[in-house]
């Protein structure tokens, strides 16, 4: 029986992928490795996803089975393009996982990344997709990317040559502009809910329910032509010397003048 199995195990060859315990250990394990792929050598090969593996990974995304054969194709070539980079110096790292694809982007702190995309193989091992890739994108920019996906996030930084996870950046703060177009904003929603009830606009801040204070605004002034369900409204909303206007025909607010430093 013994021998059997050892018979099995050679004709069935060694486990494909990189079999890892998380993603700390991810991380440290693609790092470790990244000098050598960055000129395409090392174990980079070895590590490929095959072509029954990219097309399982295509047949999982939501194309249309027309394009897969297509894609599948493009993802092979890309597996052959030069990384953009030959050595990188990584700072931070983040990876991303959804059902279908596990993300490794390391980041330099100068606005450049390395980025490698896995997929899981039998055991749960991971596979090369492709990369790396290096080109210009911060590790904010990519947060933000992340957000919009909904993908599971989890943030690394390197301290004394050992990564470690990090919390996530707190978000910036919101600038006079962004405060402004918020005001403004909120004083459109205010008029077209009171149209809703009453078929007309009004100039009667009070009336409408817009509270100058609490939208942090020096001023609004609504003015308010026609009359009835033929009433149009514009409106100015002022803050921090700042001014930006809106309409009842567009609900994107305009800056005016800017906010004074």
């Amino acid at each position: 029986m013994f021998s059997l199995l050892i018979s099995l195990s050679v004709l069935g060859g060694a486990p494909r992928g990189l079999a890892v315990k998380d993603n700390t250990d991810l991380v440290t394990q693609v790092d470790t490795r990244m000098a050598k792929w960055l000129v395409l050598g090392g174990d980079r090969k070895a590590l490929l996803a095959n072509k029954k593996e990219i097309a399982a990974y295509v047949d999982a995304l939501p194309v249309a089975p027309a394009d897969r054969k297509r894609m599948a194709a493009a993802v092979l070539e890309e597996q052959a393009l030069p990384p953009g980079a030959k050595s990188f110096d990584a700072v931070k790292a983040l990876v991303r996982v959804t059902e279908t694809l596990t993300t490794v982007d390391f980041f330099d702190g100068q606005g450049n990344r390395c980025s490698t995309g896995f997929v899981s193989t039998t055991g749960k091992r991971l596979v090369l997709l492709g990369g790396p890739f290096v080109d210009q994108r911060t590790l904010e920019s990519e947060l933000e990317s992340a957000k919009m996906l909904q993908s599971n996030v989890e943030l690394f930084e390197k301290k004394e040559g050992a990564w470690v996870p990090m919390a996530p950046p707190a978000p910036p703060r919101p600038t006079c502009t962004d405060e402004l177009k918020k005001a403004a904003k909120a004083v459109y929603i205010a008029e077209k809910s009171y149209f809703a009830e009453f078929d007309t606009y009004s100039n009667d801040l009070a009336k409408v329910g817009i509270d100058v204070k609490s939208l942090g605004a020096t001023s609004v002034k609504v003015d308010v032509k026609g009359a009835a369900e033929k009433a149009t409204f514009s409106a100015e909303v002022t803050m921090q010397g700042g001014v930006s206007r809106i309409d009842d025909t567009s609900g994107t607010p305009s800056i005016v003048k800017p906010c004074t430093p």
